[in-house]
């Protein structure tokens, strides 16, 4: 059962001396506990806003309570201190804000309103919407610092400079496509890489010029 096995990955995790907790030993936590906030993660995202009425509120009240602990459970993640798990929850906690944000700037009218009561209402959520996306852009920011830091550029890191890109166009650049650094490799070489080595591609082979057989010139087809 994987749910146990993951259980049985912390606990021998916490039950090493702190001089033993090692690349390995982190990263094999780290990546035991992220993997036991995605089912949690995926249930918060798919809580939608949606009418009737009734409906929307309570799903709204929901995500606005969830939020902060789930956030404060990726959080325990980056407490483990494994570079490329710590990105991995600094973007889901971007990701969670960001959803909370985006769902109250979708979220429907619900019928009877007047127009100033709809401008009210409309208003009032994208007053509690704009901090929250700021707050996802912090975090994405945090991601891709850490990356830059570490020299490490992987699945979150580019998760996180696209998420960038889309909020502000103008000043960020497209993301930097590269060769994916493995967790393997960064455990080999170290976390503080200045630069990473990407192989140059393979010179183009030359198709060789095709010789004319003899004869064929003197006796050109008609």
């Amino acid at each position: 059962d994987s749910d146990k096995l993951l259980d049985q990955i912390i606990e021998a995790y916490n039950k090493l001396p702190e001089k033993v907790r090692n690349d390995e030993a982190r990263q094999a936590v780290s990546h035991a506990r992220f993997l036991q906030l995605e089912t949690e993660f995926n249930d918060y995202i798919n809580i939608k806003l949606v009418l009737p009425p009734r409906t929307l509120k309570r799903n709204l009240f929901k995500k606005i309570e969830l939020r902060p602990k789930i956030e404060k459970k990726y959080e325990e993640v980056v407490s483990f201190k494994d570079p490329d798990w710590s990105l991995g929850a600094l973007v889901r906690i971007g990701q969670i804000s960001q959803n909370l944000s985006q769902s109250m700037y979708d979220a429907p009218i619900p019928a009877g309103l007047t127009p100033d009561q709809q401008d009210i209402y409309v208003q009032e959520l994208q007053n509690q919407a704009l901090p929250l996306e700021e707050k996802a852009m912090n975090f994405y920011r945090k991601a891709v610092e850490i990356s830059s830091v570490k020299g490490i550029y992987n699945e979150w890191t580019i998760k996180a400079q696209e998420q960038l890109k889309s909020y502000q166009p103008s000043s960020y650049p497209k993301p930097f496509a590269a060769e994916l650094v493995s967790t393997e490799y960064i455990y080999k070489q170290g976390h503080n890489l200045e630069k990473v080595e990407v192989p140059p591609p393979p010179e183009p082979t030359i198709a060789p010029t095709p010789t004319t057989p003899e004869g064929d010139e003197a006796n050109p087809a008609s």
